[in-house]
């Protein structure tokens, strides 16, 4: 299931702001690896599943500058990847080549047009591609017939429930659009309902924890629902994966960062329940 709180942005305007990231993903990947970042938490679940499954190749969609491709064939994983956006290739196509890596294992591509690698892949990963896909149920079987008999998907979403703890725009909608879609309140209630949502999540003010206007990070996909979306796909659904805790509500690490951080990365669990609501993100492995 598909949350329509966002919609995915063109694909003009993702490529812009995307290549607008590359300094700041050359940070993340290839710089100080020290301070926390969620970007390095799904690194993390990522590589120990695939390191678990003893894949012998693997295929990374929406690969960014290459990070976590880096990573994998440094670990002596047969791996490639591909991204919509021409900056961030670029800049991985340097390191790899300043590493002894060969820079062709990175290509600039558009998921909607295909996969540009032939062959098939043990593991395919997605981080951040998904909420920008218009269909989710074509592009997972476009990875399906990618994989191998028995290959295995592991891809990141953005999670609906989390809009149930953020306390903010997000917080509103969700609970009107989404939670109460089908309801037909009194009007009443309604008012009543819809003036105790504007006050707690206050969205008339704008600044941190608020709904940015340019939503660059796509759709929202519910974890409790989205089986049913891989099943029409192929898949079976393995586990969730939750990463990119929130231990308050976004607005609160304006406060103190430093503590916010470092609370969130003490609730870091992938496996934990109350991922379902205190993460941002999930990633679905599915075979």
């Amino acid at each position: 299931m598909v949350d329509k709180l966002t919609k995915p942005s063109d694909i003009s305007q993702v490529r812009s702001h995307y290549d607008s990231q590359v300094d700041e993903y050359h940070d993340i990947y290839f710089s100080d690896r020290d301070e926390y970042a969620p970007a390095l938490v799904a690194e993390e679940i990522l590589l120990k599943r695939i390191l678990d499954l003893e894949a012998d190749r693997v295929l990374d969609i929406g690969c960014g500058n290459g990070g976590i491709v880096h990573t994998l064939c440094t670990n002596g994983i047969d791996a490639v990847g591909f991204d919509l956006s021409e900056g961030l290739i670029s800049s991985g196509k340097e390191v790899f080549e300043s590493d002894g890596l060969d820079p062709e294992r990175l290509k600039q591509a558009n998921m909607q047009e295909g996969i540009p690698f032939e062959g098939s892949f043990d593991v395919i990963i997605g981080v951040g591609l998904f909420p920008h896909l218009e269909n989710t149920t074509a592009h997972l079987r476009t990875v399906r017939d990618s994989l191998g008999p028995d290959g295995v998907a592991l891809l990141q979403f953005r999670n609906a429930l989390f809009n149930l703890y953020s306390m903010n725009n997000y917080t509103y909608h969700y609970m009107l659009e989404s939670m109460l879609a089908d309801a037909e309140l009194p009007a009443d209630l309604q008012s009543a309902f819809d003036q105790r949502l504007r006050d707690i999540c206050r969205i008339d003010e704008k600044g941190v924890g608020q709904t940015p206007e340019t939503d660059s990070e796509g759709r929202f996909h519910n974890p409790l629902t989205i089986r049913s979306t891989f099943d029409e796909s192929g898949f079976d659904m393995d586990e969730l994966y939750f990463y990119h805790y929130h231990p308050l509500p976004p607005e609160f690490r304006a406060v103190d960062e430093e503590a916010y951080d470092q609370l969130a990365k003490e609730f870091e669990d992938p496996t934990d329940w109350r991922g379902y609501f205190m993460a941002s993100s999930f990633i679905v492995e599915a075979i």
